[in-house]
């Protein structure tokens, strides 16, 4: 994230110990990262995530799209955050990828996603949308 200067992202994580141990620690890799780099923290380069949702267990593709669209709606138009950092299941990743099509090309995120749900076929859908 660093080495991409991303500054905001948004973290969308599973129900369950993966999903919730990975942000939990994400957030603790970030508040350490912070501490340590007093050279980004005196220019201001520090990773902020703007919005975090947990997502409930047996969640739906819509119920995916509604929480993209929240995150979007929340940021209005002054800050555009389109980098995703993902800690979720293999089917949760199905899901979220299903509710990214139906916006049908209007929000083309770049997902930042953890290895739990990589696959060959997850994989080549990924770059699909990419």
């Amino acid at each position: 994230l660093q080495r991409l200067n991303f500054t905001y992202v948004n973290t969308i994580y599973s129900n369950g110990d993966y999903g919730e141990g990975g942000f939990r620690e994400f957030k603790r890799f970030l508040k350490l990262i912070h501490l340590n780099d007093e050279e980004r923290k005196s220019r201001g380069a520090r990773i902020c995530i703007a919005d975090e949702q947990r997502l409930r267990r047996d969640v739906t593709v819509q119920e995916i799209r509604s929480i993209f669209e929240t995150m979007i709606d929340r940021l209005g138009s002054d800050v555009q955050v389109r980098v995703y950092v993902l800690f979720v299941t293999k089917e949760d990743a199905r899901k979220l990828l299903q509710a990214i099509k139906l916006f049908n090309g209007t929000h083309r995120p770049v997902l930042i996603a953890s290895d739990a749900w990589v696959t060959t076929n997850a994989f080549f859908f990924f770059f699909f949308f990419i």
